[in-house]
């Protein structure tokens, strides 16, 4: 587990906000999603001392898992979810740059000769490059709805992009 009190940070004020915010709330709700229930049919809600947890949990995966470290990219492309803030905060915990894109642009609207996340989860592949190319990131967290579009294609992505 990621100890918020290591000396494995950047100088990061966002980091000791964050830190000092889910402190000093604990007990409050930082989120509700009104898109998932939980098991009594409520909104999901997620106190900050949760979601503490959760920050703390993912950037421990990513750090002991993926060996992302301070100054490594971590692509995140999801809907509004509330992983999507896990998965920023736990990047910002462990000094990674989160590379964040909109999980709804299509090819049409990439301009340039650049290729975006969003390109291969369209299921558009570059011959020359690709998003974990381009941005240069070590793991790239998606949704389940982009999860399931990209299953049949990361043979090719990986690769492309000369990964396993």
């Amino acid at each position: 587990m990621v100890d918020p009190t290591a000396s494995i940070r950047t100088s990061g004020p966002l980091r000791d906000l964050w830190l000092w915010v889910s402190h000093e709330y604990r007990d409050r709700i930082y989120v509700v999603f009104d898109q998932q229930q939980d098991i009594s049919g409520q909104n999901f809600k997620l106190s900050y001392c949760k979601a503490s947890e959760r920050v703390l949990e993912a950037a421990s995966v990513f750090r002991d898992l993926y060996g992302i470290q301070k100054g490594d990219r971590v692509g995140i492309c999801s809907r509004n979810f509330p992983d999507y803030l896990v998965a920023f905060w736990a990047c910002d915990m462990i000094g990674a740059v989160s590379v964040l894109v909109n999980a709804y642009v299509d090819r049409s609207q990439v301009a340039g000769p650049y290729i975006s996340i969003c390109d291969i989860i369209g299921g558009f592949l570059s011959n020359n490059c690709n998003a974990a190319l381009y941005t240069q990131c070590k793991v790239i967290v998606v949704d389940s709805e982009r999860a399931d579009r990209l299953e049949e294609s990361t043979d090719a992505i990986s690769a492309e992009a000369g990964t396993t």
